[in-house]
């Protein structure tokens, strides 16, 4: 399985066999002017980590920009986003 995701100019592509991901860059950047900037860290504001145990994905940087466009970066936080009764 390769998976491809598309997003304005930006495109990542992953799946199980590395030989299959590398052989779908080829045929791409045959069609397309492509740059290939390696293992994906940052996208769409999402920060992903890779570890021994898998991938982590931390939304720090998104969250935060969310809270300064809606002017909320003073705001007093909860610990869950609604309190149950």
């Amino acid at each position: 399985m390769l998976i491809v995701c598309l997003y304005v100019d930006d495109l990542i592509v992953t799946g199980y066999m590395q030989i299959e991901i590398e052989e779908c860059k080829v045929k791409m950047n045959l069609e397309f002017e492509m740059t290939d900037l390696g293992t994906l860290s940052y996208f769409l504001g999402l920060e992903f980590v890779h570890t021994p145990k898998g991938i982590l994905l931390y939304e720090t940087n998104y969250t935060c920009e969310v809270l300064k466009k809606f002017n909320m970066v003073n705001c007093n936080a909860a610990p869950i986003p609604v309190i149950a009764n």
